[in-house]
């Protein structure tokens, strides 16, 4: 008989009471998040009354509809609207697309490869070397996610209406860098504002926050900045242009990018970062941020 895995049982748990918690009483089970994590600094909820970067966000889960979510979420389908952009040039190659983790032939694909959920966040398996990949491991974690609703673990309801598939990418790897950078550009109507960039996310994961000129920002989330910081991407002003087209519909949408080999290309469409629950020092960049969404009038409860 095999070892029973306690954390994996726990986060079982975990899931299926938000799960009830998210069906019976959706705003409540928001609020209590939000209330959990940022009340310190912003207060409790109130959805009628939202000034902060992270309140907003919470009131865009319940409030916004706009259709481009659903297919802008999913890791699959947002090839087509990145395509209907003009932008395919900066897609990623495409190997496969599953509709069930047995549909999967690891001989087929080559040495090196990435496999995502299309419906959930962090739902990746990376595969740097196939000889040494746990492929008995990595099935049980795909069929757990292909099983899992995104939304109950975040409260983000466009990830409900996403047809599961499992998309199998190129593994990207830069020849200068052993690791990639992640350019996250945070958007707000279209136009860029401020970019994350997620430098060593393995090992010793930094984060530093510039403008669009490249200025470093005295900002802080989750991690601690990377020293002597973050050299000036030759490919700036491109993916600027880019995430000023891909984020044009849209509140808010952080635009994600890698610079591989001198070339970018495009990583994903987030509408929720942080789920609206994760802290920023100093707290007033949540405001300057909040400042730069402007939500339509609606009621709200």
């Amino acid at each position: 008989m095999g070892c029973i895995n306690i954390s994996e049982l726990r986060n079982d748990f975990r899931y299926f009471r938000r799960k009830l918690e998210r069906k019976i009483a959706p705003i409540a089970t928001l609020k209590y998040d939000f209330n959990k994590c940022m009340k310190k600094d912003l207060g409790k909820l109130d959805l009628s009354n939202v000034r902060s970067f992270s309140e907003k966000i919470n009131w865009i889960k319940v409030y916004d509809n706009n259709p481009l979510y659903v297919e802008c979420t999913d890791k699959y389908k947002v090839r087509n609207y990145v395509k209907k952009c003009g932008l395919e040039e900066i897609l990623n190659d495409l190997y496969e697309v599953y509709d069930c983790v047995d549909e999967i032939n690891l001989d087929k694909l080559p040495d090196k490869f990435v496999l995502k959920a299309n419906h959930g966040c962090g739902w990746n398996i990376i595969c740097s070397d196939k000889k040494q990949l746990d492929w008995s491991l990595a099935k049980k974690k795909l069929k757990k996610w292909m099983k899992m609703d995104y939304y109950n673990v975040q409260g983000e309801k466009w990830y409900s209406q996403i047809q599961r598939k499992i998309v199998c990418e190129q593994y990207l790897e830069d020849k200068k860098y052993k690791d990639l950078k992640d350019y996250k550009i945070f958007c707000f109507h279209g136009k860029p504002h401020v970019i994350q960039v997620d430098i060593d996310r393995y090992i010793g994961h930094k984060r530093n926050f510039y403008d669009t000129d490249w200025n470093l920002r005295d900002i802080y989330c989750e991690h601690d900045k990377y020293e002597p910081g973050v050299e000036r991407p030759k490919k700036l002003e491109q993916m600027l242009e880019y995430a000023h087209i891909l984020s044009e519909p849209f509140i808010l949408a952080r635009v994600d990018f890698y610079v591989v080999n001198d070339k970018i290309y495009f990583g994903e469409i987030t509408f929720a970062p942080g789920s609206g629950v994760v802290p920023f020092e100093p707290v007033d960049f949540l405001y300057e941020m909040g400042n730069l969404m402007h939500l339509p009038e609606i009621k709200t409860t």
